[in-house]
This record gives C-alpha cells, sequence and structure tokens, in this order.
C-alpha cells in the first residue's frame, strides 16, 4: 500500500486550481474520446489537447524552467498549438505548422511580459521595451527563414535544373554555345571559301 501511495502522490495536485489538475482532466478526458460516438472524438480530444497544452505552459512558468527572466513556456505553448495545427491542416498545408510555430511563441512572449506589467508602477514606458522588440522581431526573422527553407526545398524538388536527381532525356539539356561553335566551325570555313 505505502508503494502504491508513492507512486501516485506525485501526480496528485497540493490544491485543487494546479497544473497538475489540468493534467489529470487532460488524461481523462482524452480517455474518454476513445469512447465517443459518432464523430465527436475529435472534439473531446481536441478539448483534452488544449487542457495539456495550458497545464504544460503553466508548469513550464514556474522556476525549473525560467532561463534569465523569460520562462519556456510561449515555446512549449507553440509549440503544443503547431502540432494541433498540424493535425488540421496536415492535407492542405502541412507546414502551416512550421511556419506559424515562431509566430505563436512570439504572441504568448507579449501577453506574457503584458499580463507581468499590468500595475503602472511596473510597467515601464512601451517605447522603452526594446528587449520584447527585439525577441517578437527575431520570432518574425525565424519565421521568414522557415518560410524561405521551405520554399527553397520546394524548388528543388520541382525544378530539373536544380535537382540533379531528376532524370531527363539528353536532348533536354542545353548545349553550351561555344560546343556548337567548335563542332561546326569548319563547315563555316568551307562556305565562306566557296563564295
Amino acid at each position: 500500500m505505502d508503494r502504491a501511495k508513492m507512486m501516485i502522490s506525485p501526480a496528485v495536485p497540493p490544491r485543487f486550481v494546479h497544473w497538475k489538475t489540468l493534467l489529470l482532466f487532460s488524461i481523462v478526458i482524452w480517455i474518454l474520446s476513445f469512447f465517443a460516438l459518432d464523430g465527436g472524438e475529435d472534439f473531446i480530444a481536441g478539448v483534452g489537447w488544449i487542457l495539456i497544452t495550458i497545464s504544460i505552459g503553466w508548469a513550464t512558468s514556474l522556476p525549473p524552467f525560467i532561463i534569465g527572466k523569460l520562462p519556456l513556456s510561449p515555446w512549449v505553448i507553440a509549440t503544443f498549438i503547431s502540432l494541433l495545427i498540424y493535425q488540421l491542416t496536415e492535407d492542405t498545408d502541412p507546414t502551416l505548422a512550421l511556419k506559424a510555430w515562431p509566430l505563436i511563441a512570439a504572441v504568448f512572449i507579449a501577453v506574457m511580459e503584458g499580463f507581468k506589467s499590468r500595475s503602472p508602477e511596473n510597467s515601464p514606458p512601451l517605447l522603452s521595451r526594446t528587449s520584447l522588440v527585439t525577441i517578437i522581431l527575431i520570432h518574425v526573422l525565424l519565421s521568414c527563414w522557415i518560410e524561405l527553407y521551405i520554399l527553397l526545398v520546394q524548388q528543388m524538388e520541382n525544378n530539373p535544373e536544380l535537382n540533379p536527381s531528376i532524370t531527363r532525356p539528353r536532348s533536354a539539356f542545353l548545349q553550351p554555345a561555344s560546343s556548337l561553335l567548335h563542332a561546326k566551325n569548319h563547315n563555316f570555313l568551307k562556305l565562306d571559301e566557296q563564295f
């Protein structure tokens, strides 16, 4: 009996409003989604996914997961939301979740900083928050680089001139003009000599 208590005690939340409570609710909802009927399982699993996202985001905003003054929770929440976006847009645009991840993280960083500075005495003027603006712009730049990488990969896969693994018939290759002139150079000279 003591062993069971020892194994269960880390999963039991110390109070009702705690991140472990949301985690337990999300697990219960996820298990219930297996028993749902008539297409409701996707909705129930989505609610469970949102609860686990909030739970893990809450857990990663606590002291072991804080680097400097910035918690890891915006990036973790953005990762979970991006996975949900990928599941929903897998057939139409599979790269949307990857491109949206830095932007979602930047939004959560801005929201968290906004909540931190709710009181006017703690809040510096908006224009002096250069670090927040820098972090947001870095995330926008990262999203642009990801988009550029995806575009280059798609071009390399689709463009035969850039992809050496695509085989084409020999006639499709461009012949350099110098090789054409050298091959027919004697014919031009003979034509000139006849006139």
